[in-house]
């Protein structure tokens, strides 16, 4: 009997160390295919992001192009958010000036899914229609990145038209002429997290070699 209880005795701290064992190398598992899941994710949102900055160059090698066969500024606010579109794989680029006696933005050219600026009305003023994105960029002469189009409270007077039409993020541009601004260029993505600074910077120099 007394065998028999040290066996048992020694099959339970047997077990428990095997159990142990077995725990440990579940956690390390764990852990490591969060580790290799975190990686991949990272390696594919930097892949992303580098097919997105090629776009970009794509377009300003284009848009210089542009600038090289015309001079008159509204064609070449046209080729631009054509171009930004077709080879930058935004959903939506438009231009709005400055309206002086209205202080209301007038679109001045677009090109994507246009019907989000259907009956759209963009103020300069601190006022419903202009504390989005572009409104603050009109008034501080700088830019302004919203990469959650759909669950900012500064778009929420947008966000049903930003859902119809696959609006996820967006970026917008001031426009300058002599130093002054003019209004503002302002792209749409699909995906949340589409713009960082270096692609702002990018478009800033696409917006400042028009003439």
């Amino acid at each position: 009997c007394e065998k028999s209880r040290q066996t048992e005795e020694t099959l339970k701290r047997l077990n428990k160390s095997l159990e142990k064992r077995v725990t440990e190398r579940t956690e390390k598992l764990v852990a490591s295919v969060e580790n290799l899941r975190i990686e991949n994710t990272e390696r594919k949102n930097a892949e992303e992001r580098l097919v997105r900055l090629n776009q970009l160059y794509a377009v300003l090698y284009e848009t210089n192009q542009t600038i090289v066969r015309t001079n008159d500024r509204d064609t070449l606010f046209n080729d631009f958010c054509r171009i930004a579109v077709e080879n930058g794989s935004f959903k939506l680029a438009w231009v709005g000036l400055v309206d002086e006696a209205s202080a209301l933005l007038k679109i001045t050219a677009a090109h994507g899914a246009t019907g989000y600026l259907d009956d759209i009305e963009i103020t300069i003023h601190e006022e419903p229609q202009g504390l989005g994105p572009t409104g603050i960029t009109i008034r501080e002469g700088t830019y302004y990145i919203c990469n959650d189009f759909l669950g900012s409270p500064i778009t929420r007077p947008w966000h049903e038209k930003g859902r119809a039409h696959g609006i996820r993020a967006s970026a917008s541009i001031a426009l300058k002429q002599e130093g002054r601004v003019i209004g503002a260029l302002t792209l749409y993505a699909d995906k949340t997290d589409f713009f960082d600074r270096q692609h702002v910077a990018l478009v800033k120099e696409l917006v400042e070699v028009r003439p």
